[in-house]
């Protein structure tokens, strides 16, 4: 008990009384003093007794970053709400610190939610502030909310949260880890301007391989080097690669539409492709996609012509019949097939060089949803690459454009909700060095 006000704090020594030769107006702000120093105090001791009180209350040493913001420790009552988010993006493993912005945080918050899966863990560093640790999660796009007593935050486009790693390669064979990926170790660089595609191997984010435009082969992370793939020194003629499923090996595209077969370590050679279309002498061929049968795909031109392409003895895949073209210009830049698709049904889109988008589909399948929301660069070359996020399909695209630049723009087709935007990722002002938007 403290003679000179009354109160009695245990454990909290209180100031000595200063000289008051002016009278009463210096003890107004002395007492003034000792109450804001109390507050604080009080609120952490109140959320002490409430938890032996009340089982439901356990004492949380996060809340006290919440004491002093009054009752019920939040600004106001209610539900919490979640405004911004950063990262927006993070590995399936898990482990990525998102930071979580809004409000009502400090109104005894109880979950953070990514999705249906709780997180890992997270701390209460203000009323309007959490960090939290992502959980692990199969590639996809979901909302973080944030539940307290009053109720969960209602979701929208800032609380998304993207599930995969995504990085763009630029034109010397650097890789740049995109928002909150994880950085590459062992990238390759090159001297010049002749890097051309980069992938990662499947289910290994870290690890993959870069195609120069002699049709090197160059890995990255820890992945195991190629071998017996295709070769031209000195002639830049390579364009694309594809691993197969099980990342053994793969094939890689020259610009003459010849499609090589490679292995990755000590595995064996893939089958020999077959059926390709092929342009002797003319510098056409753009991109190359495989099948998720691991038994053909499809190969983009330069004109925007799609074209079948078999291994070994199988079937060749069924021709494309709607698509977009452009005979005797160079305007397609990348190509998407639905991971659905097979060697009898198939279809995706065709990226142009404006940033345009274009179904494709193969005859009676269902023609794809119309792109609704994209970046669009009328008259200009700045169009790069697409990525789609791995539960797209032909109805329900989103994903994200690559400019010349290096910004990366999210898309989305009709009634499917805008991506978040992916920050920071890597950007040459005014410069055409950016090449491949990958990951998964």
């Amino acid at each position: 008990m403290d003679s000179r006000s009354g109160i009695c704090v245990s454990g909290v020594s209180l100031p000595p009384e200063p000289s008051d030769p002016l009278g009463g107006a210096n003890l107004r702000k002395y007492s003034l003093t000792v109450a804001a120093k109390l507050l604080p105090v009080l609120a952490v001791a109140a959320v002490l007794a409430l938890s032996l009180i009340s089982p439901k209350f356990q004492f949380d040493p996060r809340l006290v970053a919440c004491a002093g913001y009054g009752p019920g420790y939040g600004y106001t009552a209610g539900p919490p709400s979640v405004t911004a988010i950063g990262p927006n993006n993070g590995t399936d493993a898990g482990g990525t610190s998102v930071g979580i912005s809004g409000q009502g945080f400090c109104n005894l918050s109880e979950t953070v939610q990514f999705g249906a899966t709780p997180a890992t863990s997270f701390g209460i560093d203000s009323d309007t502030h959490i960090t939290a640790v992502s959980p692990a999660h199969s590639p996809t796009i979901v909302n973080i909310t944030v539940t307290n007593t009053f109720g969960t935050s209602a979701i929208n486009d800032a609380d998304q949260y993207l599930y995969s790693s995504l990085y763009t390669m630029d034109a010397f064979g650097g890789i740049h880890p995109d928002g909150g990926s994880p950085g590459i170790l062992n990238e390759p660089t090159f001297g010049s301007p002749l890097a051309k595609a980069a992938h990662q191997s499947p289910g290994t984010p870290g690890n993959g391989l870069v195609l120069d435009g002699y049709g090197g082969l160059h890995p990255y992370g820890s992945e195991p080097g190629a071998t017996n793939f295709p070769y031209f020194p000195g002639f830049n003629i390579a364009r694309d690669f594809v691993f197969n499923l099980a990342g053994t090996g793969g094939y890689e595209l020259d610009g003459y539409g010849g499609i090589h077969p490679f292995a990755v370590g000590s595995n064996a050679l893939p089958p020999a492709a077959a059926n390709y279309p092929y342009y002797p002498g003319n510098d056409v061929a753009k991109k190359l996609t495989l099948l998720a049968s691991g038994l053909g795909g499809y190969e983009l031109d330069a004109y925007g012509g799609i074209h079948p392409w078999a291994v070994g003895g199988s079937p060749l895949p069924v021709a494309a019949t709607g698509f977009g073209y452009w005979a005797g210009q160079n305007n397609a830049r990348d190509l998407w097939v639905d991971p659905a698709s097979t060697a009898v049904s198939a279809s995706g889109y065709t990226l142009d060089l404006y940033g345009g988008f274009h179904p494709w589909w193969t005859a009676g399948t269902p023609i794809p949803t119309a792109i609704a929301i994209n970046p669009y660069w009328a008259g200009n070359d700045l169009a790069r690459a697409f990525w789609f996020v791995p539960t797209a399909t032909p109805s329900t695209a989103t994903g994200y454009v690559l400019d010349a630049y290096g910004g990366i723009h999210p898309f989305a087709a009709g009634g499917q909700r805008l991506p978040q935007y992916i920050f920071p990722f890597g950007y040459w002002a005014g410069q055409d060095l950016a090449r491949s938007l990958f990951g998964g």
